[in-house]
């Protein structure tokens, strides 16, 4: 029998590292300075969760009085590890140190600007209504990152994505230019820069 990743005990994730999904079972909590606290794990609520935590019209206080009962099951005993089990389920293998090439990648999508294209293409590709589901956060991350390239939310993401400099035809350039313009995104900092800048939200929240 394969023997369990280090880092689990169950379904308690010990260790912001690497989850994987074909060994492991869908983690309900984190331990953060030896405490376990178990989460609400379904994916509309950690969606909420990164919605919330980089509203910058919200207050801090405001903040916490959304996620906290949005995530927790039960309050820890501080507001630190509180705080700190919210970001780490949220952010799972993204704890780890990025590559050269991740750091230069684009943002490409938003869970706020895209809901009816991300709606779709679940509905499209895998024939689930997110409108009615339940679904583990861990789960829906590795159905979203398997979306397949033909269909509309993919292919917008692919214009997002395109470097324009290196089409040569001037016609084709300017098309895809204006696609890319149509199609783009008010916020359009890297995903290093956003997962930067929702760690440094998620810190100073205590």
């Amino acid at each position: 029998m394969v023997p369990l990743h280090p880092v689990m005990d169950g379904r308690h994730l010990s260790l912001p590292k690497m989850f994987n999904i074909l060994t492991q079972k869908f983690p309900i909590s984190v331990t953060i300075d030896s405490e376990k606290c178990y989460l609400k794990t379904d994916f509309k609520r950690w969606i909420t969760f990164e919605l919330v935590t980089a509203n910058q019209s919200l207050a801090e206080e405001q903040k916490l009085a959304i996620i906290l009962p949005l995530c927790l099951k039960k309050l820890p005993s501080s507001l630190e590890t509180a705080v700190k089990a919210c970001k780490t389920f949220y952010l799972g293998e993204r704890n780890v140190e990025k590559t050269e090439t991740d750091s230069k990648s684009k943002a490409i999508y938003s869970f706020l600007y895209d809901s009816e294209l991300i709606y779709s293409a679940f509905m499209t590709q895998y024939n689930i209504d997110l409108a009615c589901t339940s679904m583990h956060w861990y789960k829906f991350r590795a159905l979203f990152k398997g979306l397949n390239a033909d269909n509309k939310f993919s292919e917008i993401m692919y214009y997002r994505n395109m470097d324009l400099s290196k089409i040569k035809d001037m016609e084709l350039r300017e098309k895809y230019r204006k696609l890319k313009k149509f199609w783009g995104l008010p916020d359009v900092r890297t995903e290093d820069e956003k997962t930067e800048d929702f760690v440094q939200a998620v810190e100073s929240l205590f």
